[in-house]
């Protein structure tokens, strides 16, 4: 592809304006095929068995088809289904057509006609049948019948028919408190004067999360080769350089979008943290973290 550039005063001819057109038409269908991952039925293509069970009625809508285009029908369409003896399954199935640029259907790009009968094409599918199971994976099915003697054999299945949806991706971060340590007791209550452990407030908001999301943490010792050696050190049951399930010792509290607060609890090894406060900041503990924000539905 090329980007097309105008100038002051430019003959333009009729297919520079189709190649832009053509230019913006791929664009957009890259933009929702590969950013919004989506495809199907958007609106419409109500599909109904005609009077006598010889065909089937396919009224207005929309949908968007594997590469990301435009599958649009503006009026109500018939089509007759397959003249088989049967008893056959087959799929009604809309594709995108790729129509004459003169509009007259016959694919001559245009070449066949002069200037003055090319003019606007109109955007259009095509419904065809595909017999089951030879319907390829990604086709966007409108309707199933099973045809007997060239007429259908009710009542429509309908399960066939994908809808687009909007494509969640769930946002994921992570992260360290490493050499940003502040430990402070943890108390059930300011005048408390017996704490119930530590706790130390993690900062999320580089992660830019716009809900809150599932955090998962993990406390982490100080780093291989530290030349700590103080007694609450030794009584520790996990060497330098150590990475710890935070459960049971530890949970994440008052969880937000920017960040959360990680509280350990208290006491003898290994049912609880036994280093003080400043211990803990001073040899190095610190939370690593994951959040994941789903960002739709659960």
């Amino acid at each position: 592809m090329e980007r097309l550039l105008y100038r002051e005063g430019q003959l333009l001819s009729s297919a520079d304006l189709r190649d832009a057109a053509e230019r913006d038409d791929v664009l957009r269908s890259l933009h929702v095929k590969h950013q919004h991952g989506t495809r199907g039925i958007t609106l419409g293509l109500k599909v109904s068995p005609a009077a006598g069970g010889g065909a089937v009625i396919v009224g207005p809508g929309h949908a968007i088809d594997t590469e990301g285009r435009d599958l649009l029908l503006s009026s109500q369409r018939t089509k007759p289904v397959p003249s088989v003896v049967g008893p056959e399954r087959f799929a009604l199935v809309a594709a995108h057509e790729r129509p004459c640029r003169s509009g007259c259907g016959c694919g001559c790009g245009g070449a066949g006609h002069s200037s003055e009968e090319v003019g606007r094409t109109p955007e259009r599918l095509t419904l065809s049948w595909q017999q089951l199971p030879q319907v390829a994976a990604r086709a966007v099915v409108l309707a199933v019948v099973r045809v007997t003697a060239g007429l259908i054999d009710p009542p429509l299945d309908l399960r066939g028919r994908r809808y687009a949806r909007r494509l969640w991706r769930p946002r994921l971060a992570s992260g360290s408190t490493e050499g940003r340590n502040l430990w402070r007791e943890w108390k059930e209550a300011e005048a408390a004067t017996d704490p119930l452990g530590l706790e130390v407030d993690v900062d999320t908001s580089d992660a830019s999360f716009r809900e809150t999301p599932l955090y998962f943490a993990t406390l982490a010792g100080p780093p291989k080769g530290s030349t700590s050696t103080t007694a609450s050190d030794a009584s520790w049951p996990f060497g330098n350089g150590s990475v710890l399930d935070a459960l049971p010792l530890g949970f994440v509290a008052d969880a937000h979008a920017d960040g959360f607060l990680f509280r350990l609890l208290g006491g003898a090894a290994p049912f609880g943290f036994p280093f003080g406060a400043s211990e803990a900041s001073d040899q190095g503990w610190h939370v690593r973290w994951v959040g994941v924000e789903a960002g739709g539905p659960p």
